[in-house]
């Protein structure tokens, strides 16, 4: 017999055993439910009972002290026993509850209690009770565990979650701050001082590592994630953490492993039950656990677990929680609701030889295959109802009805193994578990299966093994079947190549793809980067502009202002200069305005004063007010409307503007002889406004920039007064504030047309009197309406000259588009030039080869013909080459000084332009010219001969001009003995006309044509009548004097003595 159980007639009070423990003494405490408290010793059973037991006492808890006291915890108080006597502590003793469900004897010597009335801490020196409840900060009144840690505290389980009692308080936890679940079950101090929490759902550890902050790291011991209800729980000697589920079999949690977790086990592993009420390690390091179908026993490291039952010896399976013992004789007790049950074969477990198991047969495709007739091809007919069995295997065993290491086809992928266990004595004690290594995770576990079926294999080798125990002994030895099922044909290693190629084809396109797409977002990104950054400088940009337009009104209305108070205190001949100054003050002012309003439609503070009217009477009169200008410049202007009146909503000073913007550009673009007109339409609530010219049209591609601010189109680049880029950005602001639309439409060469269309509404306020119209003149427009065309006592956009009183000053030909810049160098240079005006380029450059100016000025863009062009054509032309040129443009930049040095320019000025300077600039100029010909001025009045290679040792005359020089004197060498050849022959040969050439010639080495064929003759024969043996007359003829008396006369005026005297 291995067990020995103990019930009430073997001496016990009480069949209900709940806690056991061991005394110094080796005598084992059994505390019983309602029969008070039994000791064993050697002789037997002892029952205690003193004067205050009653029959049903319940002894729920036993703890001992450090000084061989045992604590017992009833029903019905608190029970202290030595060798000698109990003590009894009870209501009338200061318990505040007689029911105790806990005991505990901590570090100090305090008992400390749990009740299903709160927590009690007794001092047994004396005999003082602190009762602990919700009040004093307890989780909840049912206490059913108390534990200790390091640090003294003491630790309390409850139904509503953890208290921690420190320095006079509690800590409390819950599910609100960490735990799992709030009705806790057991508590466990490890070897680390780690504190485990067994609850309803599941177990967690509260680590204490950071002594700043505590950690509750939640484990799951079953199926569901913390969804077990944890009661028993234990820690071995190696450290592994043992945890007793109710319904979840048993886990172990292994300290030291890379990825700490549970290994679970369960009646599949050989448990008697998944329900643990008890764990307990015995010596040698195995588990013993109390279930509800008996004891299991783990051997350990094996893992073999053996479970002993009532035909083994046990009379009772009720295993109380908790209730469990094992002694110093290494006995194992355990408490049951029928006594106390105690193995006494120190666990020398029983060794059974393991029955072996067997395959019997093998199904394929649910058809029983008979091997061993595969050979006869009626079988194959019969059974496989026409089909053919393509199988390769080794051999079929003589015992067994099944193939060594067959290959299937992957057709032939559904297999049933049939198996049997042999010389099984009780085949209700047989079970099975089988494993298909490729197919199967874990083992699986069957009683009554005899035959397992795996269906749609995939390719691949398998393995099936079987095993089958009888839960007394260990697992036999386990049965393989090896087999292999061959892959279709998309499966094949050619398949997996294609799909190899396939893949690397689609990674190579998709990285493509991605690389692409990456592009794609940095160019994005980028151009949101710049979009960003282009809309931070245009607003820095407009802020900048609004304040400099700020800053400009002020000195621009003192300037005003001063100009017409000086005006009105000055002769006639300061009035013209006045009046430039006003007149570019004015149109300055007017671009300022513009750029306020701008500001002031970005900031959306722009205000519209609207009024109901007649607009079609404001645009006609509007339009009429141009027709002086448009006159002037040789165009048509008209005006023609659908309508003869419409009455709307509009602000007459901004349809003004837009309007003005359109007539002004529609003039300034459009040739002499060309047509202006301008239409009014309605198109349901709109009214369209079109402005139609003959000018000479805007691209397409710059329809929607030319609205742009600052924007000047290429198309419009070489025309006359190109303007600042801000009218056409104006207008479609103030038309898009009137919730209106503006398009162009345009042809080159052909024409533009601009539509405006506004919405026609009659909310505004209607005047109360009508009262004319008229027409405020706005700075930059004053010189397109008639008012201010009528006092200009100029017709032409060029300035005429004065009469010069004096032919003796030099020519200067100014070349400027701009009429106010050219009347302004007019009055600049006046007084100490003869002035010529060009209008472009082109007519700059006719009168510069026509006239041969001694300097010219000339603006860099202009129409038809720029000043690098007009630069390059006369410094390339022979007849103009000599003349300086000053540039004068707003392009201050480097790379423009560059390319206008770089076609020929003398000089570059940039506006604005410094009067002095300019001045100053065209002295010098002159002055060095003048003083080449004051040179050689000197050396024909001395007689030296002129040639080009003294010319160039003195002068730094451009190669140009020494070609020219060396021409001449080719000429008058080749023909200076002809008595005929004179200027006109010298004007044919050089290829210009007398005029022409006299300017150059005194510009270059002033002397005239005339006088140097003279010098030339003259110095020749002076050179006859030193050499050779000729009288005067015969070297006169030589040299193409007809009358030797007036050669004789030339030649005693050009050398100071006779030619007669020169031959002696």
């Amino acid at each position: 017999e291995r067990f020995v159980h103990y019930n009430t007639g073997d001496g016990l009070t009480s069949n209900v055993v709940r806690f056991l423990l061991e005394d110094s003494h080796d005598n084992i405490w059994l505390g019983t439910g309602g029969g008070g408290m039994n000791r064993i010793n050697p002789d037997g059973f002892q029952h205690l009972i003193l004067d205050h037991f009653t029959p049903d006492n319940d002894v729920s808890a036993i703890s001992k002290d450090r000084n061989g006291n045992i604590w017992m915890g009833t029903n019905d108080g608190l029970y202290r026993y030595n060798d000698t006597a109990f003590l009894y502590y009870n209501r009338e003793q200061g318990l505040p509850t007689s029911e105790i469900g806990v005991v505990l004897v901590d570090s100090r010597g305090h008992i400390w209690l749990g009740t299903k009335k709160g927590a009690i801490r007794m001092e047994p020196k004396n005999r003082r009770f602190v009762h602990f409840t919700g009040e004093q900060g307890l989780m909840n009144n049912n206490v059913k565990a108390i534990v200790e840690d390091r640090l003294g505290r003491i630790w309390l389980g409850t139904d509503s979650g953890l208290s921690c009692f420190s320095n006079n308080g509690f800590i409390n936890y819950s599910i609100d701050n960490g735990l799992i679940n709030d009705d806790i079950q057991v508590l466990l101090l490890d070897l680390e001082g780690h504190l485990w929490i067994g609850s309803k759902g599941g177990v967690s550890c509260l680590q204490f590592d950071d002594p700043t902050a505590e950690k509750i790291i939640h484990y799951s011991t079953g199926e569901q994630p913390a969804g077990n209800s944890v009661i028993s729980l234990l820690q071995d000697r190696k450290g592994n953490i043992w945890v007793g589920t109710e319904g979840q079999g048993l886990s172990r949690f292994q300290y030291g492993s890379p990825q700490p977790d549970f290994i679970r086990y369960t009646i599949q592993d050989g448990l008697s039950n998944n329900t643990i009420w008890s764990l307990e390690e015995d010596r040698d390091g195995n588990i013993w656990m109390g279930t509800e179908r008996g004891i299991t026993v783990m051997v350990m490291p094996e893992e073999q677990c053996y479970t002993f039952r009532q035909e083994e010896g046990l009379k009772r399976l009720d295993f109380q929680v908790g209730s469990i013992l094992l002694d110093d004789r290494n006995r194992m007790w355990w408490g049951t609701r029928g006594g106390v049950k105690l193995d006494l074969d120190q666990f020398e477990l029983p060794s059974r030889q393991a029955q072996p198991v067997q395959l019997t047969h093998i199904d394929i495709n649910n058809d029983y295959i008979d091997f061993k007739r595969l050979s006869d091809p009626a079988y194959q007919q019969i059974f496989r109802f026409g089909r053919q069995l393509s199988a390769a295997f080794d051999s079929v065993p003589a015992f067994a009805n099944y193939p060594v290491n067959p290959t299937l086809p992957y057709s032939l992928n559904q297999l049933t193994f049939h198996f049997s266990a042999v010389n099984v004595p009780s085949r209700e004690k047989v079970r099975y578990r089988y494993f298909l290594e490729g197919a199967d995770d874990t083992w699986t576990y069957s009683k009554q299966n005899f035959s397992v079926p795996y269906r749609n294999l995939d390719p691949g080798w398998y393995s099936f093994k079987v095993q089958t125990t009888d839960e007394t002994s260990k697992w036999s030895p386990p049965v393989s079947y090896d087999f292999r099922i061959r892959p279709p044909w998309w499966k094949t290693a050619w398949a997996y190549a294609t799909y190899v190629l396939l893949g690397l084809a689609a990674l190579y396109l998709g990285y493509r793809l991605s690389q692409h797409q990456l592009r794609l977002q940095h160019a994005l990104d980028r151009r949101k980067a710049e979009t960003q950054h282009l809309k931070e400088l245009d607003t820095v940009k407009n802020r900048l502009y609004t304040n400099l337009t700020h800053a400009f009104r002020t000195p621009l209305t003192i300037i005003l202002g001063m100009t017409d108070h000086v005006q009105q205190h000055v002769d006639e001949p300061l009035s013209e200069p006045l009046r430039l100054i006003r007149r570019n003050g004015q149109e300055l002012l007017g671009l300022i305005n513009r750029l306020l309003d701008l500001s002031k439609i970005e900031d959306k503070t722009f205000q519209l004063h609207l009024q109901q009217g007649d607009i079609v009477s404001f645009l006609r009169y509007l339009t009429n007010a141009f027709h002086t200008y448009a006159a002037g410049k040789g165009l048509k202007l008209g005006f023609s409307s659908d309508m003869d009146h419409l009455i709307m909503d509009y602000d007459p000073a901004q349809v003004q503007q837009v309007m003005s913007n359109l007539l002004s550009n529609a003039i300034k673009f459009t040739p002499s002889g060309g047509n202006i007109r301008v239409q009014l339409g309605q198109k349901e609530d709109l009214l369209r406004i079109e402005v139609v010219d003959t000018g000479i049209g805007i691209a397409p591609q710059e329809y929607t920039k030319i609205f742009d601010r600052f924007y000047q189109a290429n198309s419009l680049q070489d025309h006359q007064r190109i303007g600042t880029g801000i009218g056409l950005a104006h207008a479609r602001e103030l038309v898009h504030l009137m919730d209106g639309t503006i398009e162009v439409s345009s042809e080159r060469g052909l024409g533009t047309t601009f539509t405006v269309d506004l919405p026609i509404r009659n909310n505004s306020a209607i005047p109360h009197a009508e009262s004319p119209l008229v027409l405020e003149v706005m700075p930059e427009f004053s010189q397109y309406y008639g008012e201010a065309t009528s006092n200009d006592t100029k017709t032409s956009p060029i300035p005429v000259p004065e009469q010069m009183e004096s032919s003796e000053q030099p020519l200067l030909l100014i070349i400027e588009d701009h009429t106010e810049v050219a009347s302004y160098l007019r009055v600049c240079l006046q007084d100490n030039y003869q002035l010529e005006f060009a209008a472009d380029g082109q007519e700059g450059i006719d009168k510069a080869l026509r006239q041969i100016p001694d300097i010219i000025i000339s603006d860099v863009m202009m129409p038809k013909k720029n000043g690098y062009e007009v630069c390059e054509a006369v410094k390339h032309d022979e007849r103009t080459s000599h003349i300086p040129i000053i540039l004068l443009t707003a392009k201050a930049d480097t790379d423009s000084r560059l390319e206008g040095l770089s076609t020929g320019a003398d000089a570059y000025l940039a506006k604005p332009f410094h009067q002095k300077e300019l001045q100053i600039r065209l002295e010098n100029m002159l002055e060095n010219r003048q003083k080449i010909r004051d040179y050689f001025a000197r050396k024909f009045e001395q007689g030296i001969t002129i040639q080009p290679s003294s010319l160039a040792t003195v002068s730094t005359l451009p190669p140009m001009e020494d070609a020219f020089l060396e021409r001449i004197r080719k000429i008058v060498e080749a023909n200076y003995d002809d008595e005929n050849f004179s200027l006109p022959q010298l004007c044919q040969e050089i290829g210009m006309s007398r005029s022409q050439l006299y300017r150059k010639m005194k510009a270059l080495i002033d002397t005239s044509p005339s006088d140097f064929i003279r010098t030339y003759r003259l110095e020749k024969a002076r050179e006859l009548l030193a050499s050779e043996e000729l009288n005067v007359s015969e070297a006169a003829w030589r040299t193409g004097f007809k009358d030797v008396a007036h050669f004789s006369k030339l030649f005693l005026d050009a050398f100071g003595y006779s030619p007669s005297q020169e031959k002696n």
